[in-house]
């Protein structure tokens, strides 16, 4: 008998493996069509909101948009069929049904749209109400691709890629983007060329400031909004915020993409990944908008303007502070008399500067500690070493570099009328000359002695895992550590009652010395394509290459060459000298054998 059912069987399996190969081709065109209509829309979007279409063309635009979201509500419909379980598919995708629902809402029930509109606001006009529906249509169609993107990078991740090639991929990837979106005629008030649009985009994912044009007067408050999310999606990292939206819309990180991100955000322990993104993006955010706050109560109007105009000036310039960047919306910068001479505008800069550039692994063990002790609850961990190196270090580097830059600037006695003001200014420049570009007084009119600190503070940077940039203060405290030991005969590197690892030891003289061996390639280059002094191109390439933004003049004047030269620092510099060169190289695999070892005589 059961010889007999043995081909029914068999027929059975192959109908089974035949629907299920239906199902997979079914689901992969699907996908694939998502990602068509997606790139459709986003340029569609893009022709609207920054050339300058006719209105017939925008008509055209306005049909395709309802196209498309036809489209996207038949794809979701047909994947919905194709798969082997409806119910787990909607389950498993609450955030495109919800979509699809309001959609289909927007497209069949237009005039209940607008007698909501109405309610709302019964003062609306017939035109009103009919640019609240074409901006709804125009949200539903940017949201609607959103989640299908954000599994798109997610698995991304989980490929077998080294998180350097990752890292340095993901910041060339939006770095090109940017510069397109720049490069729209509504983004700027006179058109750009394409190498000044690429070097502002460069800038600004990589939190340097370092300009070619003037960002107040060259963009428009389009342009601003595109710098603000380059700022924001280049302080974060644009992989960490496609995994922190991929978890609000559902699901969970998986195994290889936790691996990556522990190596992207410094955490020892991947079971903790999960808690510090949720940690970094609450913090950042919690920050942020504290810091705006406080900036639009204390800005003066004939600076920030008033009403909205003001809200996005606070907005802009806290996120520029706590993300490093050094991107202000006045043609002066900070040096502009009103901000200047404004002590606790400029406390909270600094304050911003400072947490934003401690590095998130920091700040979320800080912050486990701090919340344990005001809950009242235990807390079993402990401040790590990273951790205290990093806190002692900036408190050091704050000190010294402060008091450093009181005694042999004597230009800030120029710019500052009393000894209170001439101590803030020479703290301000301490704290953000450490990556974050802003500056009170002109860079140029400072003294050698003076810029000579300036590039020292601007070589050692903010701290890993952060959003500042530099050779960082856990690598430097390494390497006088290891010297200390050296010096003092010791068998071993210690601090805080703590021994350091090889490994740390090794990666922190290698981060030196592939710093310096940038520093020094793009300084010849730079004197090779621009007839600048040698001082002017040490201070320009350091100050790209720790992703500073402070500049002597030279930038705007450079030649194409020199341009490249410096978009080459800053993107090497933000992602990493280390991580650029095993990116550039590939991942070195394990040897199985050991070879002998031997002493080689290095003094």
């Amino acid at each position: 008998m059961a010889s007999l059912l043995d081909p029914l069987k068999h027929l059975t399996a192959a109908r089974d493996r035949e629907q299920q190969t239906v199902r997979t081709i079914i689901e992969a065109a699907a996908q694939l069509l998502t990602g068509v209509l997606g790139i459709v829309a986003i340029a569609t979007l893009v022709a609207e909101y920054g050339f300058f279409l006719s209105p017939e063309r925008e008509a055209i635009a306005q049909v395709a948009h309802v196209i498309i979201l036809y489209g996207f509500v038949f794809l979701i419909a047909v994947r919905i069929a194709a798969s082997r379980s409806p119910s787990e598919f909607i389950r498993s995708h609450r955030v495109d049904m919800i979509l699809v629902v309001l959609v289909l809402f927007l497209l069949l029930a237009p005039g209940t749209v607008t007698d909501i509109l109405y309610t709302i606001n019964p003062l609306l006009t017939a035109s009103d109400v009919s640019a609240l529906y074409i901006a709804l249509t125009q949200g539903f169609l940017f949201s609607a691709f959103i989640p299908s993107t954000l599994r798109a990078s997610r698995r991304l991740m989980r490929r077998n890629f080294h998180p350097a090639a990752l890292l340095v991929g993901s910041f060339a990837m939006i770095v090109l983007a940017g510069a397109l979106l720049l490069l729209m005629p509504r983004a700027a008030t006179q058109p750009l060329s394409v190498l000044d649009a690429l070097f502002t985009s460069t800038s600004a994912v990589c939190v340097t400031g370092l300009t070619v044009v003037d960002t107040a007067t060259q963009f428009t408050p389009l342009g601003h909004g595109i710098l603000l999310f380059l700022i924001q999606a280049g302080g974060l990292g644009i992989m960490t915020l496609t995994t922190v939206l991929g978890l609000l819309i559902g699901g969970s990180g998986g195994l290889r993409e936790y691996a990556t991100l522990q190596t992207l955000l410094g955490e020892e322990s991947i079971g903790r990944i999960r808690r510090t993104l949720w940690t970094v993006t609450l913090a950042t955010l919690a920050f942020e908008a504290a810091g705006a706050l406080v900036l639009y109560q204390l800005l003066d109007p004939a600076v920030a303007g008033t009403g909205s105009h003001a809200v996005f000036f606070a907005v802009f310039h806290s996120v520029s502070a706590f993300c490093n960047a050094g991107f202000a919306l006045t043609s002066e910068g900070l040096t502009h008399p009103l901000l200047r001479a404004n002590a606790t505008v400029l406390a909270t800069v600094m304050i911003l500067v400072v947490v934003g550039g401690i590095g998130f692994p920091v700040m979320s063990n800080v912050g486990r500690i701090v919340w344990s002790r005001l809950t009242r609850r235990p807390f079993r961990g402990h401040l790590s070493l990273q951790s205290k190196i990093v806190l002692w270090t900036t408190c050091v580097l704050l000190v010294v570099g402060t008091v450093a830059l009181f005694m042999v600037e004597r230009g800030f006695g120029q710019s500052s009328t009393t000894m209170g003001e001439r101590w803030l200014t020479a703290a301000f420049h301490s704290v953000v000359a450490r990556t974050a570009g802003f500056n009170t007084i002109e860079v140029a009119s400072m003294s050698l002695p003076g810029l000579f600190v300036l590039m020292v503070l601007m070589w050692i940077g903010g701290s890993p895992g952060s959003t500042a940039g530099g050779v960082k203060t856990t690598a430097v405290a390494v390497a006088l550590l290891n010297i200390r030991a050296i010096v003092t005969g010791a068998d071993r590197v210690e601090a805080f009652r703590t021994t350091v690892s090889g490994a740390s030891i090794v990666r922190a003289f290698s981060t030196i010395l592939l710093s310096v061996a940038v520093i020094a390639t793009l300084v010849f280059l730079l004197l090779l394509t621009d007839p600048v002094s040698f001082d002017g191109a040490v201070f320009e390439v350091i100050s790209a290459v720790g992703t500073v933004g402070l500049t002597t003049g030279i930038t705007p004047s450079l030649s194409y060459g020199g341009k490249l030269v410096i978009i080459a620092g800053m993107f090497i510099g933000r992602v990493g000298v280390l991580s650029f060169a095993i990116a550039m190289t590939g991942q070195w695999q394990r040897r199985r054998a050991e070879y002998p070892a031997e002493n080689v005589l290095v003094t």
